[in-house]
Protein backbone atom coordinates (compact mmCIF):
# COMPACT_ATOMS: atom_id res chain seq x y z
CA UNK A 1 0.00 0.00 0.00
CA UNK A 2 1.70 3.16 -1.22
CA UNK A 3 -1.20 5.56 -0.65
CA UNK A 4 0.53 7.37 2.21
CA UNK A 5 3.24 8.71 -0.13
CA UNK A 6 1.92 7.87 -3.61
CA UNK A 7 -1.71 9.00 -3.50
CA UNK A 8 -3.90 8.57 -6.58
CA UNK A 9 -7.31 9.69 -7.81
CA UNK A 10 -6.98 13.24 -6.52
CA UNK A 11 -7.69 16.41 -8.44
CA UNK A 12 -4.53 18.22 -9.54
CA UNK A 13 -5.62 21.78 -10.21
CA UNK A 14 -4.68 25.37 -9.46
CA UNK A 15 -6.53 25.19 -6.12
CA UNK A 16 -4.30 22.29 -5.03
CA UNK A 17 -1.17 24.12 -6.17
CA UNK A 18 -2.22 27.19 -4.17
CA UNK A 19 -3.17 25.16 -1.08
CA UNK A 20 0.20 23.39 -1.17
CA UNK A 21 1.97 26.71 -0.68
CA UNK A 22 4.38 26.64 -3.60
CA UNK A 23 5.55 23.04 -3.62
CA UNK A 24 3.80 22.05 -6.83
CA UNK A 25 4.02 23.07 -10.48
CA UNK A 26 0.88 24.39 -12.14
CA UNK A 27 -1.10 21.65 -13.90
CA UNK A 28 -0.57 23.33 -17.26
CA UNK A 29 3.19 22.91 -16.83
CA UNK A 30 3.18 19.10 -16.80
CA UNK A 31 4.97 17.52 -19.76
CA UNK A 32 7.02 14.53 -20.86
CA UNK A 33 4.16 12.02 -20.80
CA UNK A 34 2.79 12.96 -17.39
CA UNK A 35 -0.95 12.99 -17.94
CA UNK A 36 -3.96 13.88 -15.88
CA UNK A 37 -7.11 11.83 -16.33
CA UNK A 38 -10.20 13.94 -15.94
CA UNK A 39 -8.01 16.42 -14.08
CA UNK A 40 -6.84 13.75 -11.64
CA UNK A 41 -3.53 12.07 -10.91
CA UNK A 42 -3.88 8.34 -11.51
CA UNK A 43 -1.37 5.48 -11.59
CA UNK A 44 -0.97 5.96 -15.34
CA UNK A 45 0.08 9.58 -14.80
CA UNK A 46 3.52 8.25 -13.90
CA UNK A 47 3.44 4.57 -14.86
CA UNK A 48 2.90 2.75 -18.15
CA UNK A 49 2.00 -0.87 -17.43
CA UNK A 50 2.67 -1.77 -21.08
CA UNK A 51 6.23 -0.41 -21.31
CA UNK A 52 8.99 -1.78 -19.10
CA UNK A 53 11.69 0.37 -20.72
CA UNK A 54 12.09 2.43 -17.55
CA UNK A 55 12.45 1.17 -13.98
CA UNK A 56 9.12 0.60 -12.21
CA UNK A 57 7.28 1.00 -15.54
CA UNK A 58 7.68 4.78 -15.37
CA UNK A 59 6.47 6.89 -18.30
CA UNK A 60 10.05 8.19 -18.67
CA UNK A 61 13.34 7.78 -16.85
CA UNK A 62 13.49 9.35 -13.41
CA UNK A 63 17.12 10.47 -13.71
CA UNK A 64 17.80 13.21 -11.14
CA UNK A 65 14.15 12.89 -10.02
CA UNK A 66 13.03 14.37 -13.35
CA UNK A 67 9.68 12.58 -13.26
CA UNK A 68 9.01 13.68 -9.68
CA UNK A 69 9.86 17.28 -10.43
CA UNK A 70 7.26 17.44 -13.20
CA UNK A 71 4.79 17.99 -10.35
CA UNK A 72 6.89 18.62 -7.24
CA UNK A 73 9.04 21.72 -6.92
CA UNK A 74 10.45 20.66 -3.54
Amino acid sequence: DLTSHHPISFTYDDALVTADGGGLNAPGGLANGVALFGGKVECASCHDAHDATNNAFLVFANTNSQLCTECHIK
